[in-house]
């Protein structure tokens, strides 16, 4: 009698897990149809299969991704749900989603931080240099105040940039850029427009071009260049004392009030050099590593969704 007991009970387990196993794949087939109704365009159904080619609206692409995820889980063996899965995922949307925006910003944030980091470094070490200036021969009091005060500027407005908290307004970014022409301006006067700010503004236009927010480069190109080119312009129409000159037929460079000797001067230029080489190098270095590392969880994340669902190739 236990032997028949037990014999009936494994026979009704085994019937209700297939009438279970029938029910789960008739409710898949259903959610993949109405997947398949997500993706109607034009009274057409879209061709699975071509759905990575063919750009898909915001709504559509969640409804479809809801119930074609739904005939997944509850049947893990339909293929075309899989696949319909893996090609929704592949393909980018047609427009970005607001979720999206708000994790690149805040990626934007991390990454301006980095940079201001660099760039306070950057200023403080210019603003170390003004004791040199004044053992390189520099004796203008005012061009050497100014040479402080911009230098010190610098350094705070990049302090502002790494205490924000969120996405910084385009106006204080061309506030920062402002303050950087300011300070290519007066060492253009210090050292004449062509010898030391082509390297700075080179590299502050760097530092800037990586951040995503500036889209017109050539504009801040323009920016910072303006600020060697206009004092050469002023020097041209004699409203500033001349910096540069011909003197038997070799190049002459008269910074203002100065005394300059050698080899105060070379020892001068090299340590701008270096410092130029380092900090270009440091700004380029941050960038990366910060675009590796969202790489690597671009990556990672992809890696996941391939444990779970089988993205076709």
């Amino acid at each position: 009698m236990a032997s028949a007991r037990l014999l009936h009970d494994g026979i009704q387990r085994y019937l209700d897990g297939d009438r279970d196993t029938t029910l789960r794949e008739r409710l898949a087939a259903e959610q993949l149809d109405l997947a398949r109704a997500a993706l109607v365009t034009d009274n057409r159904a879209v061709d699975i299969s071509s759905v990575v080619r063919k750009p898909i609206g915001d709504a559509p692409r969640r409804t479809a991704m809801r119930h074609a995820s739904r005939a997944l889980a509850l049947d893990p063996n339909a293929s075309e749900a899989a696949n319909l899965v893996g090609r929704l995922i592949l393909e980018p949307p047609r427009e970005t989603p607001p979720e999206v925006d708000a994790e690149l910003e805040a990626m934007d944030v991390i990454n301006l931080r980095e940079q201001a980091r660099v760039a306070i470094v950057a200023f403080l070490i210019s603003l170390g240099f003004l004791p040199i200036l004044i053992w390189l021969g520099i004796r203008d009091p005012l061009y050497l105040a100014l040479y402080g005060f911009t230098a010190l500027a610098n350094a705070l407005t990049g302090m502002i940039l790494v205490r924000a908290k969120r996405k910084v307004s385009t106006p204080m970014l061309y506030f920062v850029v402002g303050a950087g022409v300011a300070f290519i301006a007066v060492v253009a006067r210090v050292f004449t427009p062509f010898l030391v700010t082509p390297g700075i503004a080179a590299g502050i236009l760097l530092s800037f071009c990586l951040h995503p927010r500036f889209g017109r480069w050539w504009l801040l190109g323009l920016l910072l260049s303006a600020g060697a080119i206009v004092p050469w312009l002023l020097e041209l129409t004699g409203v500033l004392e001349r910096t540069i000159s011909i003197s038997n037929g070799a190049l002459a460079l008269h910074p203002l009030n100065s005394n300059l000797e050698m080899p105060q001067v070379e020892i001068g230029l090299a340590l701008y050099t270096v410092t130029l080489v380092v900090v270009v190098g440091a700004i380029a270095r941050t960038t990366a590593q910060t675009l590796r590392e969202a790489r690597r969880i671009a990556h990672m994340q992809a890696w996941h969704l391939r444990q779970l669902v089988p993205i076709p190739g």
